[in-house]
């Protein structure tokens, strides 16, 4: 059977809801229901091999349930039929129809390791999302600023006189350049002295020096 001729081996609405239930767990009980079906029908093909009636109506029992669960609702439906057959009345039917249901799961089974395969990685890209996201929080967290705004800050209230505290300028020190940093130091010894006007040009050519545009009267 042909995996693109049979798109509707799986219920969609059915495998979005089993995704949502199971979240991180789905990959797990999909590949148990893979497991579940083959295992049965080994166990149906033994039984037929034993003329076993109610074994292999046991194990058809399990495969209509476990796929309809999983939204195979043909597959179910299959089993059903063979779950009612009557292997001592026509055997050979019974046979036929078995083939049908193998052949068929093989089908059932590609599409849920497709399934598997988007929902793994739907989750990955989740994830990098998550911590592309946390990674950009993580860059402004633990007292990170924005240096353009924030030194355009410092440099107007430097060329309006107001007073700028020490501290201020301390909590930007891990994300001053080395390059910077003797230029940076220079500017707190200007700032402490109130050397506000020497401070702003200091601060000009830091900015300029990390790529930080900022306006100036120069």
């Amino acid at each position: 059977m042909d995996f693109e001729e049979n798109s509707d081996a799986l219920s969609a609405p059915s495998i979005e809801n089993i995704k949502n239930i199971f979240g991180d767990q789905f990959e797990t009980m999909a590949r148990l229901n893979i497991d579940t079906a083959n295992d049965n029908i080994l166990l149906a093909r033994e039984s037929l091999a034993k003329k076993d009636i109610e074994n292999f109506k046991r194990a058809m029992h399990t495969i209509k349930s476990s796929s309809r669960q999983f939204g195979a609702l043909k597959l179910g439906n299959l089993a059903e039929e063979l779950e009612k057959s009557s292997i001592q009345e026509d055997l050979q039917e019974v046979k036929n129809k078995f083939s049908q249901l193998v052949e068929y799961n093989k089908v059932v089974s590609q599409h849920i390791e497709a399934e598997i395969n988007n929902f793994t990685n739907y989750r990955k890209e989740a994830e990098n999302v998550s911590v592309n996201s946390l990674e950009s929080e993580a860059s402004l967290s633990d007292g990170d600023v924005n240096l353009t705004e924030e030194f355009q800050q410092l440099y107007d209230c430097m060329q309006s006189g107001g007073y700028i505290e020490i501290d201020r300028l301390n909590k930007l020190d891990c994300q001053i350049s080395k390059e910077q940093q003797e230029k940076f130091n220079q500017l707190k010894s200007q700032v402490l002295n109130f050397e506000y006007g020497m401070a702003s040009g200091t601060l000009n050519t830091i900015a300029i020096g990390m790529g930080c545009d900022i306006l100036s009267d120069d």
